[in-house]
């Protein structure tokens, strides 16, 4: 049991209500335990976002930059319930996944609550990806050959002197590959931050990884 809105900074039995939901949810979810088991998780606190009643983890930095694998979908772990004790009620509670780690989670109400950890309902269980609203954006630009290439995973804009461009695939040393909004495609390296232009197009450039098993 724990109460959510006290205790901001103990976050031993939030973790523990985790840990139940995860153990409950099966095996592909087992590497969340091993993360909040390593020490990752140091603090938690609410956060004001678009998200309500939503609440924030903070890190241990060594072990974030170890198990942060940024090619990984953000996705939700929704329609979980879990019983409130004070009002003899379950609450539905959300677990929000980035980068293949747990950042926080949200509740469907602002009141103080504390939860029967031996009472959690996944009847009504999904799994919701996040959408990529920058592949969104280029979307429009991309044939059906290369949309189906293409991982739109780790699509990203970013901006270089006034420049708009969209990663579309990463190489060593933070460096990637992008495409502006006339498809000319770019190798962008981020020390110094420069982008060139390369001589090749998009199924060019991809179809070649493939054929050659690198991902």
């Amino acid at each position: 049991m724990f109460n959510f809105l006290k205790n901001k900074n103990k976050i031993t039995w939030q973790l523990e209500t985790i840990k139940k939901i995860i153990n409950k949810l099966g095996e592909d979810y087992f590497v969340f335990i091993d993360h909040i088991n390593s020490g990752l998780y140091t603090g938690i606190r609410k956060r004001n976002t678009d998200i309500k009643y939503y609440y924030g983890f903070t890190y241990d930095k060594d072990l974030f930059r170890k198990y942060l694998d940024e090619s990984k979908q953000s996705y939700t772990l929704k329609g979980i319930q879990v019983f409130d004790i004070l009002t003899s009620k379950y609450v539905d509670l959300s677990i929000y996944i980035t980068g293949g780690i747990i950042i926080g989670y949200s509740v469907n109400t602002s009141k103080n609550i504390k939860i029967d950890n031996n009472q959690i309902k996944l009847n009504n269980f999904s799994k919701q990806y996040l959408q990529n609203l920058d592949y969104e954006n280029i979307s429009n630009l991309l044939n059906n050959r290369e949309k189906e290439i293409i991982d739109s995973s780790i699509i990203q804009r970013i901006v270089i002197n006034d420049n708009e461009y969209f990663k579309i695939k990463d190489l060593e040393d933070g460096n990637f590959i992008g495409i502006d909004n006339d498809k000319n495609v770019y190798r962008i390296t981020h020390d110094p931050l420069v982008a060139t232009l390369l001589n090749e197009t998009i199924y060019e450039l991809l179809i070649e990884d493939k054929g050659n098993g690198s991902e």
